[in-house]
């Protein structure tokens, strides 16, 4: 590899080398037509004489070329001068996202990251309208300006043009593992929404500090594939509550199931930010107070009539993608001693004085007694922990027993929206080490050598969700001790 500084390269004058990708080298050069400064990226030489890697070169320019947004890095041109392919970029004297989180900030200040996500998702959108799919989001390829007010989305080296084959060979695996989408992994057409899962992993990265998955290559692949990242709000209680709902959105495994837009997704953070609902959130406030009103007119009719049993109720219940935490709302009434219960109609009913209700399947709301009558509550939902079996507590276990059928029990089934995930914890503290995937079953078989060897806790929680969207801890077990691989 040749070093091009101090050298002419055409109509460019090379000043220093300022950075690397996997086949090409980034330089700051000065364009002698009007003395501005450039990043000139040119393909490595060793692989000129790979037509595949030459083509994606000459498309990720011209891909750029046309983009003409106030948050991507502008293209100036893509050629070839002295026998070297090279792009022209203008030059940003700012650090990239990367840059920030590896010189001692562990996490951006989220308020800092949700202003960098909404410009870069800005720029998404706009590339996405330009028939463009950029393939490689990541916090290295987000610049920042010197004053760290603005992001700039920038390196479309592996971007696809919708409507056209990709120059990518057969089976080969194209992005970055760490923030690559599942359907890319599994050799699946990339389009749009494989963009927002990048930028969910990008933005869990920048709120949190740490990546969803982490490890060996072929371990984060599986996990990107198969494993619900862990809940971020747990990584980092300072977020905003709505948070962790919006990033496992956009990191759903099923791309129909992300949001549709980068836009959107930026509009849900900024409203979990400022607490502010959407519609769907202010029509069931509107329901809310109509069963008010409702409530109160019923009691004068119970004095014209004291021998009428009147039960009232109704459901209210948060519609998906709502900024309201927590399970379904039921709000019931008795009036005149008689018991309010669950239904699960969602209109008012007036139920003659012969009728009786049948209980829900699931625990029923507080009773409200009539007045003079003691309130009473139901017992508390059965919330015992699950008793891990297998591993016992202080195994010891060497490198030839790898695989481990880890075993546990729990006290009742499993609702349709609980799983069990099997957790892996350093020797101290609570932060993960790995989390190793949901399980219908009371079993799961683990391939240890997926965890560096050492000292490590585990245990298994009874967790809710739906398609890996983590939406709350239901019980955990103790942690066991375990060693690995001594």
């Amino acid at each position: 590899m040749s070093n091009l500084t101090g050298r002419a390269l055409g109509v460019y004058q090379v000043e220093k080398k300022i950075g690397e990708g996997g086949n090409s080298d980034v330089y700051l050069a000065r364009d002698t037509r009007n003395n501005e400064r450039v990043a000139l990226k040119l393909l490595r030489l060793e692989h000129h004489a790979d037509p595949k890697k030459v083509e994606r070169f000459w498309q990720s320019g011209h891909a750029a070329r046309h983009l003409q947004h106030r948050h991507i890095v502008r293209v100036r041109e893509a050629g070839m001068a002295d026998a070297r392919y090279y792009i022209a970029m203008d030059y940003m004297s700012g650090r990239s996202v990367e840059d920030v989180l590896n010189q001692g900030e562990k996490a951006l200040h989220w308020k800092a990251a949700l202003h960098y996500i909404e410009q870069v998702a800005e720029a998404i959108d706009y590339a996405h309208t330009q028939g463009v799919i950029h393939r490689d989001i990541k916090p290295s390829n987000i610049l920042l300006s010197e004053d760290r007010k603005t992001a700039y989305l920038t390196d479309f080296g592996i971007a696809l043009l919708t409507g056209r084959e990709t120059s990518t060979h057969s089976g080969t695996l194209v992005g970055t593992p760490e923030y690559i989408s599942p359907e890319q992994i599994q050799g699946r057409t990339a389009d749009r929404r494989s963009d927002i899962y990048s930028l969910g992993v990008t933005a869990y990265h920048m709120l949190s500090g740490r990546l969803p998955f982490d490890g060996p290559a072929v371990t984060v692949l599986y996990n990107h594939v198969h494993t619900p990242p862990p809940a971020i709000g747990r990584i980092n209680r300072e977020l905003p509550a709505g948070f962790n709902r919006a990033i496992n959105r956009a990191l759903a495994k099923d791309p129909q199931r992300r949001y549709a837009t980068a836009g959107e997704f930026a509009r849900e953070l900024r409203r979990a930010a400022t607490g502010k609902p959407n519609r769907m959130v202010w029509a069931g406030l509107g329901a809310v107070v109509a069963l008010i009103l409702l409530l109160a007119v019923v009691p004068r009719l119970l004095n014209q009539n004291p021998a009428t049993t009147t039960v009232v109720t109704r459901q209210v219940t948060a519609t998906a993608g709502a900024i309201v935490d927590g399970p379904t709302a039921t709000v019931a009434a008795t009036i005149a001693g008689a018991t309010a219960v669950g239904a699960t109609s969602t209109t008012a009913a007036i139920a003659p004085a012969t009728s009786t209700g049948r209980p829900p399947a699931t625990d029923p709301p507080p009773t409200l007694a009539a007045a003079g009558n003691t309130p009473t509550r139901p017992p508390a939902p059965d919330r015992a922990a699950p008793r891990p079996l297998a591993p016992a507590d202080g195994a010891d276990l060497a490198r030839n027993a790898a695989i481990q059928t880890f075993r546990w029990e729990w006290a009742r089934p499993l609702a349709a929206d609980e799983s069990y995930e099997l957790r892996f914890y350093g020797a101290t503290g609570d932060d993960f080490a790995a989390p190793f995937g949901w399980h219908k079953q009371s079993s799961a078989e683990v391939d240890l050598n997926n965890l560096p060897a050492g000292t490590y806790r585990w245990a298994v929680a009874v967790v809710r969700g739906v398609d890996g969207a983590w939406a709350g801890d239901v019980a955990e077990s103790e942690k066991l001790d375990l060693t690995w691989g001594r």
